[in-house]
């Protein structure tokens, strides 16, 4: 073959190859605090200049019956964990007297993504547990900005502390001005996306507005038609605006899914065409506004009148990062995927749950059909509602016509579905993540070992019990005598997030998992004589894994950074007792002497 023919044809191998492999897409999630279904123009809104979401809009597609939450916590843990509420214990608000959050075992939509090799941030109002052991970082975000809980819990409020303004763990202000927030998370997004790198990425953008005290910056201040809260909506439009042009003028556009919506009703306001408002499970309270875009994927100017919610975000977002669903627990969500390319497909679900910020099953969807089980709230002007209240709210949005004694066999059928669906969710609930009363090793500095010396091979300590390294640098060190070629020293963590020290291939090697498809591991020779040998294994703040055996030289490799939060699992000596924690298949149970063992 000639050379010019080789080299053409080596030209169209690798294009070919190219084309074939589909490139990443990267996600936007834009979450809005407290807004109201009409409160937008693509909702009904003709009064509010909204002209950056009506663009979105137009360019993807508008879901009608999106489903948020009463408030503000339960709403944030359905859409990071794909669960209801109640399966995941999170009450409706947390405040920052709370000892409580998300479980650091639950895998959050950033975990998903970072399975997938992607880079994750968080900009905004995070709300799921501000000690450090439930921050984002600690939850799969390899970046924050913002605040832990909402933008009212702060010192003017009596016992309360200064509200503090976080990046990564770090607070960096306390109470800043509050009409600059908008403004500052939407520089910090549009950075983020100017910034050059090899990887995808997932944002998570919640904002702290129009939630209470409601605050704009000099450009939006009482210059629209609804004042404050009006404001505040046409800064949040200014927003998107500034990071869709982003999106379009770096290219990125064709490659980024967008997600606009916001996590519960309006406070104290109207929410037309609906009644009800913000903490009730009428359908103003958590019906809300939700645009998806995508080009290319997504049908331009489309609606999905389809039953969707926030519980559908993460198995929506597995499916377009490419990653498989966690397969130790139930997830109430599913994939929308089908409705994106076509809104008029067949239901992925047909049922929504109804629960309140004390976790009680208030309603059920089905259909058209909804069922309230326990008496609604009653807002001004609006009428009293008494269970079992049945309203066809495709018909009747403002659920004014109870149509309970009409049919009667709804009635049954639906409750008897709450009761089954209610009952599942009990046997199969999922445990708050709590601290005790003293402070533990996730919220002060460790300044001594933990005392682990008394374990022998065998041993298991319970998750609660384990040594803290969710977020930090740790130091693991042992003196070991064994003949074994592949066994377990110690094993913390399990196919999400861990840790291990041991003998694999006649390898000592200590190992990082900081998601599924992200391990990190540094090995030296084992010494398998059955003599005594002192080994020191660590990961340093900047990610960096060290091993050292004796008094050899210490081997240090470039990791990927700190584990994002606490392992659940068990700290195992001498054995793995659940799901691997590193890159092996089951390791022998460790034989020898195992002694001095130390984390700090």
């Amino acid at each position: 073959m000639r050379p010019f023919t080789l080299l053409w044809a080596l030209c169209c191998a690798t294009l070919a190859a190219t084309a074939a492999t589909p490139k990443p897409t990267n996600v936007i999630v834009l979450f809005v605090d407290d807004m109201g279904y009409a409160d937008i123009g693509p909702f009904g809104n003709k009064t509010l200049r909204t002209p950056h979401l009506d663009r979105f809009a137009k360019e993807g597609m508008r879901f009608t019956s999106f489903y948020a939450t009463p408030v503000c916590s339960m709403s944030r843990a359905s859409l990071l964990t794909g669960s209801y509420s109640a399966r995941v214990s999170m009450p409706g608000v947390l405040f920052p007297s709370n000892r409580i959050g998300l479980h650091p075992d639950e895998v959050t939509v950033a975990e998903v993504a970072k399975s997938r090799g992607y880079e994750t941030i968080m900009i905004g109002k995070w709300h799921l547990g501000h000690l450090p052991e439930f921050m984002p970082t600690r939850q799969g975000f390899d970046h924050y900005f913002g605040l832990p809980y909402s933008n009212d819990m702060k010192q003017s409020r009596r016992g309360y502390p200064p509200l503090p303004l976080y990046r990564g763990e770090k607070v960096i202000e306390t109470e800043p001005d509050q009409a600059q927030l908008t403004r500052r998370y939407t520089e910090e997004a549009v950075k983020f996306l100017r910034t050059k790198r090899d990887k995808p990425f997932f944002l998570y953008l919640p904002y702290t507005m129009i939630h209470d005290p409601l605050a704009s910056s000099e450009g939006f201040k009482g210059k629209s038609a609804q004042g404050p809260i009006g404001d505040a909506i046409e800064e949040i439009d200014w927003s998107v605006g500034q990071i869709m042009g982003a999106l379009r003028e770096l290219l990125l556009d064709d490659d980024t899914l967008v997600i606009f919506t916001s996590d519960n009703g309006p406070s104290g306001r109207a929410a037309p065409p609906f009644s009800g408002n913000k903490a009730t499970n009428l359908e103003g309270g958590v019906r809300e506004p939700c645009l998806m875009r995508w080009p290319g994927r997504i049908p331009a100017g489309t609606t999905c009148d389809r039953i969707a919610g926030n519980i559908d975000v993460l198995p929506t977002l597995a499916k377009v990062f490419g990653a498989d669903l966690p397969k130790d627990r139930i997830l109430d969500g599913r994939d929308l995927g089908p409705l994106l390319a076509d809104p008029t497909a067949a239901p992925v679900r047909d049922t929504h749950l109804y629960f309140t910020a004390a976790q009680k099953l208030e309603a059920i969807r089905q259909g058209p059909w909804k069922l309230f089980l326990l008496d609604p709230a009653k807002r001004k002007d609006e009428p009293v509602r008494t269970a079992p209240a049945l309203y066809n709210v495709v018909e009747d949005p403002a659920e004014r016509a109870n149509q309970a004694l009409k049919h009667a066999d709804i009635v049954a059928q639906l409750t008897k579905a709450a009761a089954d669906r209610l009952a599942e969710i009990e046997a199969h609930k999922r445990p708050i993540g709590k601290l005790s009363d003293e402070p533990t090793a996730a919220e002060t500095p460790s300044k001594s070992p933990v005392k682990l010396s008394d374990l022998k091979p065998g041993a298991q300590l319970k998750a609660a019990a384990a040594p803290q390294v969710g977020g930090r640098a740790f130091t693991l060190s042992c003196t070991f005598a064994t003949t074994q070629a592949n066994t377990v020293l110690v094993a913390h963590g399990g196919v999400q997030v861990g840790y291990a020290l041991h003998i694999r291939e006649g390898k000592l090697t200590f190992s990082i998992r900081r998601a599924t498809d992200d391990n990190s591991e540094v090995s030296l020779p084992a010494p398998t004589d059955g003599q005594p040998h002192r080994v020191r294994a660590g990961l340093t703040k900047d990610g960096k894994l060290l091993l050292q055996l004796d008094d050899q030289p210490e081997v240090m490799i470039q990791g990927t950074g700190l584990l994002g939060k606490q392992p659940a699992e068990d700290f195992c000596v001498g054995h793995d007792a659940a799901n691997p924690a590193a890159k092996y298949s089951q390791p022998a149970p460790f034989r020898g002497n195992l002694v001095d063992l130390t984390i700090r």
